[in-house]
């Protein structure tokens, strides 16, 4: 196959913030799913597959969050062969930095690159990340405005 520019390009996927994760999430185990779609770009290479390089995670509270990366829509079927997990992420809260302005009490937190890149495989072909975010902290996380998370993916697509 030819060189593709659109194969060794670095993508930067986020969630929308008054779309995605915008429920109140209890603490303790409480979750909510999305469904966050492939860059348009990855359509026109036929791409299912990517390397994920990092996940970041921009939100108004500092909580313990897990995220779980699963291959289908089907994140938490009982039936395990539908269930295809891929893995899971924890971010602590007590490693959420305050971003920019302090007075905006907005955080980030931004795992190691170096120690978790995985390959993600959307096996129902729907060109998305199906996604998992767990509360694990001991506060529950707020919905709406003022609990706004966004989660971003740093990835390459895989020919």
């Amino acid at each position: 196959m030819p060189n593709n520019p659109l194969v060794d390009s670095f993508e930067l996927i986020s969630s929308d913030k008054d779309t995605h994760f915008t429920d109140a999430i209890t603490k303790l185990g409480g979750f909510e799913e999305e469904d966050i779609a492939f860059p348009a770009e990855w359509g026109l290479i036929q791409s299912n597959k990517c390397e994920v390089l990092n996940v970041s995670i921009q939100s108004d509270q500092p909580l313990d969050l897990e995220v779980l990366f699963f291959a289908t829509d089907a994140h938490a079927d009982t039936d395990l062969d539908k269930d295809r997990a891929i893995t899971s992420l924890f971010f602590a809260g007590t490693d959420a930095k305050r971003t920019g302005n302090p007075l905006t009490g907005q955080y980030r937190y931004n795992l190691d690159p170096a120690t978790f890149p995985f390959t993600y495989h959307d096996e129902d072909n729907s060109s998305q990340f199906h996604i998992t975010l767990i509360n694990r902290d001991a506060t529950d996380k707020i919905a709406g405005a003022t609990g706004e998370i966004v989660l971003t993916i740093h990835a390459v697509p895989i020919m």
